[in-house]
């Protein structure tokens, strides 16, 4: 009884496959550009009751349109198709117009039609896919120029898309090898020509005929001795190392040093020592240049570092008054605004054996302050040999509000002590304030350039300043009042959100770092 219930169900099964035949594509799965290829329709499934009548077939890009010229000899740049809707096989021959990888997938698909008890019926459409070796137009890297003298030699591949075999063809240098299967080449360049690099792509199990080329020019340019390494404050008593890294077709360096310098050793090579001689002047500024000695005919551009000298001592006090410049005059009422200063100090006698440093560099005056508000700022003289500072305080008093008179209100006083106001040493005007003095920056003196956007903003705004690795930034309201407060951390931007509640009006964003400090003034509205 179980052998006859195990023959019942073979026999549905094979009813309902005759029931629905299938089919299967047979062929490639991967086509060379050019070259005839056949692909089969095997149906499944079928019995006496079925009479095959005939095959659909299609190609997904045939027809769509490859355009551009052929470089196959022979064949268009279209698929060409030879099928015949009574047989089951089907014959493709792909055409080069694409030269785009993202094209080389195509797909080849059939339809079977079929009588079955004088009733026509269609089993759905089945594909194949198919991979088209197409080429692109090779691209060579790198591509970048190659400094004159230089004949180190240098590694250049070439790609294009399916392209396994290259040929290259190369002037005003020698390659290492002729092999056109390889994809990468390594070429010796001449000493001062421009190198000129053909490279053939093709296939090589595919057409001989079928290729793509690509020729490029690779200049060269002037050498250029490297930047000096080495510190720009020197020490008398003390030696010092100055250096130049190596770069292609350097033979050595010519070091020109003045004669507030002494060469110790190294004349001649990539590093040079030196010590400064005691009789140069304190606090004067020169040039060190390099020169690179080249290979061949080359004459390298030179490189220069600005140096001064110090000796070492107990530095003098400050001498000089203390000024506010308005960061943004004319915008604001004092009276009624906070504002933000930039803190200059006027020396009536120069310090030059070391810097003058300044703290803080910025001040916010907070509105409404009376003759009583001042603001304290510390002015040094710091010498960096013996890391001596002699420092002193400034007391600047801020006009009071509202005025007594006209004039009042707009000027600052500042005292160079901490005496009663009516031994003033100078009386500033608050709108005519100008900085006339030279103040050496501890923080190598780079302008610091901070892009603020968008400036009116509503809701948020973006902060870009130069990299800093420890910060805070603050944002401040028109009374002075901190609104934002945030640490930064290893950092070159930052997005600034006001929640809803704050209102239309001035801001001010100060950004404080070890490197720099800066304020900048913002316009919010909804």
């Amino acid at each position: 009884m179980k052998k006859i219930s195990i023959l019942i169900l073979i026999l549905l099964s094979i009813r309902l496959q005759a029931q629905n035949p299938k089919v299967t594509i047979l062929g490639t799965k991967k086509a060379e550009v050019g070259k005839d290829y056949t692909f089969t329709a095997k149906v499944t499934g079928t019995d006496s009751t079925i009479t095959i009548q005939k095959y659909q077939w299609s190609v997904s890009l045939n027809g769509s349109g490859y355009g551009g010229a052929s470089n196959i000899k022979g064949y268009n740049s279209k698929t060409t198709i030879k099928t015949s809707d009574t047989i089951s096989t089907f014959n493709v021959i792909w055409g080069d117009g694409k030269e785009d990888c993202y094209w080389k997938e195509d797909k080849i698909g059939v339809s079977v039609f079929y009588l079955k008890d004088t009733i026509e019926k269609q089993i759905p459409i089945k594909e194949k896919k198919v991979e088209i070796m197409f080429l692109e137009i090779p691209t060579i890297t790198p591509n970048t120029s190659i400094q004159r003298c230089c004949t180190d030699t240098i590694r250049y591949c070439a790609e294009a898309c399916t392209g396994n075999y290259f040929s290259w063809i190369i002037t005003g240098g020698t390659p290492s090898s002729q092999e056109g299967a390889k994809k990468c080449i390594t070429v010796t360049p001449s000493a001062n020509k421009n190198i000129e690099i053909k490279v053939r792509a093709r296939r090589k199990d595919g057409l001989t005929k079928y290729y793509r080329d690509v020729k490029q020019t690779i200049k060269r340019t002037e050498p250029k001795t490297p930047s000096i390494n080495g510190l720009k404050d020197l020490c008398k008593g003390q030696t010092y190392e100055f250096c130049v890294n190596q770069f292609c077709g350097m033979t050595g360096i010519n070091w020109i040093i003045p004669s507030s310098l002494v060469i110790l050793s190294g004349q001649g090579t990539k590093c040079v020592k030196v010590t400064p001689s005691s009789a140069a002047e304190d606090g004067v500024s020169f040039n060190i240049i390099a020169v690179a000695i080249m290979e061949g005919d080359c004459i390298a551009a030179d490189s220069k570092k600005n140096v001064t000298i110090y000796s070492s001592e107990i530095p003098p006090e400050p001498v000089g008054y203390v000024i506010l410049e308005d960061l943004f005059p004319g915008d604001i009422d004092p009276c009624d605004e906070a504002n933000f200063y930039s803190v200059k100090f006027v020396t009536t006698k120069q310090y030059k054996n070391g810097y003058t440093i300044i703290l803080p560099k910025t001040v916010i005056d907070v509105p409404h302050h009376n003759l009583d508000d001042r603001i304290e700022v510390t002015v040094c003289n710091y010498n960096i040999c013996s890391g001596i500072k002699k420092c002193k305080t400034f007391i600047v008093y801020l006009p009071d509000c509202p005025p007594d008179d006209d004039d009042k209100w707009s000027r600052l006083v500042i005292s160079n002590n901490n005496s009663e106001k009516d031994n003033l040493s100078s009386i500033i005007k608050y709108n005519d304030i100008l900085f006339r003095s030279e103040e050496p920056d501890i923080f190598n003196d780079k302008i610091i350039k901070v892009n603020i956007f968008p400036n009116p903003f509503s809701g948020f705004t973006n902060m870009i300043f130069p990299f800093v690795e420890y910060g805070t930034i603050q944002v401040f309201d028109i009374t002075g009042k901190s609104v934002y407060n945030e640490q930064i951390q290893n950092t070159n931007h930052k997005t600034i959100i006001l929640e809803d509640k704050f209102k239309d009006g001035t801001y001010f964003v100060r950004l404080i770092s070890e490197q720099f400090s800066v304020v900048k003034k913002l316009i919010h509205h909804k």
